[in-house]
């Protein structure tokens, strides 16, 4: 699979993972990553910036209040996941 089909299956997945919680903050989060997945067919570095900046802007985008800390583990390997794909795709070798 292509790295872009790998960010967009990534953000999906997230999303998918989110709605299916009854955590304070999860439909926000989804939210915002599906305006991001539907950006990604025609701005894939605007849609993988939008991403980061999800993951990274307390401020803006709160954390999720998990029920458990196994779903909170679940989605920070997923979310680690799809961030690693988008630095891939923003050319950063590390962060």
């Amino acid at each position: 699979m292509s790295v872009t089909g790998e960010f967009r299956r990534l953000v999906a997945d997230c999303i998918a993972f989110l709605e299916g919680l009854d955590a304070h903050g999860a439909q926000q989060r989804a939210d915002a990553l599906r305006i991001a997945f539907a950006l990604a067919p025609n701005d894939l570095s605007g849609a993988a910036e939008r991403v980061r900046a999800i993951a990274e802007d307390p401020a803006r985008h709160p954390p999720i209040e998990f029920s458990t800390t196994a779903e909170g583990d679940e989605y920070a390997h997923l979310e680690a996941h799809t961030l690693a794909i988008v630095d891939s795709l923003l050319g950063k070798s590390e962060r």
